[in-house]
């Protein structure tokens, strides 16, 4: 699969936001700014991401810790995140967390492990995803990063 079509299914098919970036290239926790998906309620209302931060492990086994605030004045029941590895157009990892009862206010960090990544000297791009569960649906945004871990 293809990124764009990737990001474009996300949008689609789960309401799911990912977070799009930097061109600059890296994981300096700069989100950018990025682009709204389509019309209705915005992620960026309930849940604002502070900054992510790549590390592998000694055993090789690579992971982003994707820090976030909830500024939405009341509690975020359900929220997930989700973070994908690109190589060119291809997906070559992905990981997900689901979050419940995030409360006002609250301040955290939680870390995406992708395992061991067969094609890491490939990886070119990345996207962080993150989906709220709300009386307003499923609101959302995306954000793409350019650049390795």
């Amino acid at each position: 699969m293809n990124r764009r079509e990737y990001i474009k299914g996300l949008g689609v098919g789960t309401a799911t936001v990912t977070l799009a970036g930097c061109s600059g290239g890296g994981n300096n926790g700069d989100d950018g700014g990025g682009t709204a998906t389509p019309a209705g309620p915005d992620a960026r209302d309930y849940i604002e991401v502070t900054g992510h931060e790549f590390s592998t492990g000694d055993d090789g086994r690579v992971s982003i810790d994707v820090s976030y605030s909830n500024i939405s004045g009341g509690e975020v029941t359900r929220m997930i995140l989700a973070s994908s590895l690109f190589a060119g157009d291809e997906e070559v990892a992905v990981d997900r967390a689901r979050l419940l009862q995030v409360e006002e206010g609250a301040e955290a960090t939680e870390t995406l492990t992708y395992g061991s990544v067969d094609r890491l000297d490939e990886v070119d791009g990345y996207t962080i995803t993150v989906t709220i569960d709300s009386a307003d649906g499923s609101p959302s945004h995306t954000y793409e990063y350019d650049g390795s871990p």
